[in-house]
């Protein structure tokens, strides 16, 4: 077998006997002029002030369905070398914990998961989330 001959490089012409290389949307283009403007401007509503999301949550979390007593703790044992922070939330109903799993992911801006009845934060984050109960108005914080 020998070598293939290199072909010239370029466009195959097209049936009128053009190149490709050239815009085949220069036509219709052409045609087309700007936009209209319009013609009086769309009455304008104020504003309401931007909400700070931190205040919102922090204002949502207090009071009735604060916990009662907050566990943090430590642990590295059995996740591969990751440092995860778990927390055990006493006086919150099962059905609250995805809600407040979303809440702290979203003040301290790390990850997380439910693993039964705790969440599990990734990093060691106890002392975030000690000032972050404490401002919630949690009483009892244990930290170990």
């Amino acid at each position: 077998m020998g070598k293939k001959k290199k072909t010239a490089k370029g466009s195959p012409p097209t049936a009128d006997g053009g190149s490709l290389k050239a815009n085949p949307f220069g036509a219709a283009l052409a045609g087309l002029s700007a936009p209209p403007a319009p013609s009086s401007p769309a009455p304008s509503s104020p504003e309401p002030p931007p909400i700070d999301s931190s205040a919102a949550d922090a204002a949502s979390t207090k009071g009735d369905d604060a916990p009662s007593r907050v566990i943090l703790s430590y642990q590295r044992k059995g996740r591969g070398g990751k440092e995860v922070t778990l927390i055990e939330l006493r006086g919150v109903p099962a059905d609250d914990l995805p809600s407040w799993l979303s809440r702290v992911k979203k003040s301290l801006g790390c990850g997380g998961f439910r693993e039964g009845d705790r969440l599990v934060i990734t990093g060691d984050q106890r002392p975030r989330l000690q000032a972050y109960f404490a401002d919630l108005g949690v009483k009892r914080i244990t930290s170990g």
